[in-house]
C-alpha cells in the first residue's frame, strides 16, 4: 500500500509552471494540427469552424504564455490580460461547440455572452481592489466554471449530440470537478498563488491538458465523420435533383427485386421520360432545363410512399419502384404524376408547360427474370407511350 501511495503521490507531484508550459506548446501544436486538417475535402461551414478552432488555440497559447511569464511581465498583462484572454477562449470554445451541436439558440448565445461579460468585469474589479492571490485563484476558478457549466450540460444530455460530443462532455465534467476544490480551498488555506504546487492545482491543469487534447482530436474526428457522411450521400445522390442516382438505385432495387421474386410479391416499376426535353434545353437554355428536372423530381418524390424507390436513371429519364402495390395503385400514381406535370407552371417563363411519357410494368418477378429485364420492359412500355403521341401511360403487355 505504501508503494502504491508513493507512486500516486509521485505521479501527481508535478510543477504547476511546467503544466502551464505544456498548455502553451500543446495549444500551438493543436493549432498546427487543426490547420493541417483543412487540406481535406470539407464543407464551407466546417472550414469556418476549422478557422475558429485554430484561432481559439492560438489565443489559448497567448493567454497561457502570459500566465507562464507572471513575474516577468507587469500584472496588468500577466494577470488581467492573461486571464481575460483565457475567459474569452473558454467562451469561444463553448460557443463553437454549441454551434457544431446545432444548439446555438439566441437565448443560449445571449446567456453565454452575458456570463462572459460578468466574469471579465467581476474578475478585473476584484483584482484591482484586492490583489489577493488566493482570492484571484477562487475568482478565476468560479469564472471558468460559470462559462463552461451550460455547454457541459448540453454535451451530456442533448439527444442530438454524437458519441464524440458526449466524450468531450465527459472531459468537461472532469475539469468542472477539479474547479470545485480550487474555488474553495484557497480561501480556506490561504496563501495560494498560480504557481503554488498542490494536488488540486495539479489536477486542475491536468484536466485542462486532457480537455485540450481530447477536444482537438474529437472535434476533428467529428468533422471527419460528418464529412464522410456527406461524401457517402454525394456518392448515392444525383447532384442536380438530390434524388438517388442510378448506381445507388440499382443496388437497393436489386435487393428489393430479389426479395419480391423469392416471396412471390407483386412489384410495379414506372419508367418516366420527359417529352421534348432536348428542345426545352435548346429553346430555353440548360439552366431552365435543370429547373424542369428539379420540378419533376419534387413531383415524383411527393407522389411516392415511404419505402418506394426512385432515381434519376439518366438525362431526362427517371424510374420509380412501388412496393406491395394494391390493385391499380401503380396506374393511379403514374396518372397523378402525369396530370400534375402537365399542369405545372413556371414563373420565369409564363405559359410554358411540359409533359411526361410513362411506361409501366406490374407483376410478380419470374424466377428467371432479373431487375435488368424488368427495367427493359418498363423502358419498352415508355417508348410505346412516346410513339402513340406522348403524355401517356402505357402498361407493358407481352
Amino acid at each position: 500500500m505504501e508503494l502504491i501511495h508513493t507512486a500516486v503521490t509521485t505521479l501527481f507531484d508535478l510543477d504547476t509552471k511546467t503544466l502551464i508550459g505544456v498548455l502553451v506548446w500543446g495549444n500551438i501544436a493543436a493549432a498546427v494540427l487543426i490547420q493541417t486538417f483543412q487540406s481535406h475535402n470539407l464543407s464551407t461551414t466546417d472550414i469556418q469552424n476549422i478557422k475558429r478552432m485554430t484561432l481559439i488555440r492560438i489565443f489559448y497559447a497567448i493567454g497561457y504564455i502570459l500566465l507562464f511569464l507572471r513575474g516577468v511581465f507587469p500584472d496588468i498583462l500577466s494577470v488581467n490580460a492573461g486571464n481575460t484572454i483565457l475567459y474569452i477562449c473558454f467562451y469561444m470554445e463553448a460557443s463553437l461547440l454549441l454551434t457544431m451541436m446545432e444548439s446555438d439558440s439566441r437565448v443560449l448565445s445571449a446567456v453565454l455572452k452575458i456570463t462572459l461579460a460578468a466574469v471579465v468585469l467581476s474578475f478585473n474589479i476584484f483584482e484591482f481592489m484586492y490583489k489577493d492571490p488566493s482570492l484571484r485563484i477562487t475568482m478565476a476558478s468560479i469564472s471558468i466554471f460559470a462559462i463552461l457549466v451550460t455547454p457541459t450540460i448540453k454535451l451530456l444530455f442533448s439527444k442530438k449530440v454524437s458519441k464524440f460530443k458526449h466524450a468531450i462532455g465527459f472531459f468537461y465534467v472532469i475539469l468542472l470537478l477539479t474547479i470545485i476544490p480550487r474555488s474553495i480551498l484557497p480561501l480556506v488555506t490561504g496563501d495560494v498563488s498560480l504557481h503554488t504546487n498542490n494536488l488540486y492545482q495539479t489536477l486542475f491543469f491536468i484536466a485542462q491538458i486532457l480537455m485540450m487534447v481530447s477536444g482537438t482530436i474529437i472535434n476533428l474526428l467529428f468533422m471527419k465523420e460528418k464529412n464522410d457522411k456527406i461524401i457517402e450521400t454525394m456518392a448515392k445522390t444525383d447532384s442536380l435533383t438530390s434524388i438517388a442516382n442510378r448506381h445507388c438505385f440499382l443496388q437497393e432495387a436489386t435487393v428489393l427485386f430479389n426479395i419480391c421474386r423469392e416471396q412471390k410479391k407483386e412489384l410495379t416499376l414506372l419508367f418516366f421520360d420527359l417529352d421534348h426535353f432536348k428542345m426545352i434545353n435548346d429553346r430555353y437554355g440548360h439552366q431552365f432545363g435543370d429547373e424542369v428536372l428539379k420540378t419533376f423530381t419534387n413531383i415524383l418524390k411527393q407522389s411516392l410512399r415511404n419505402g418506394d424507390l426512385s432515381c434519376r436513371y439518366g438525362g431526362e429519364e427517371f424510374i420509380a419502384i412501388v412496393q406491395n402495390p394494391r390493385e391499380n395503385l401503380g396506374e393511379l400514381i403514374a396518372e397523378r404524376i402525369r396530370n400534375e406535370v402537365k399542369h405545372t407552371s413556371f414563373e420565369m417563363i409564363p405559359g410554358f408547360r411540359f409533359t411526361v411519357s410513362i411506361g409501366m410494368i406490374s407483376s410478380v418477378p419470374g424466377q428467371s427474370e432479373s431487375l435488368s429485364d424488368f427495367i427493359q420492359k418498363g423502358d419498352m412500355a415508355m417508348y410505346e407511350a412516346k410513339k402513340s403521341g406522348r403524355d401517356k401511360t402505357v402498361v407493358y403487355s407481352c
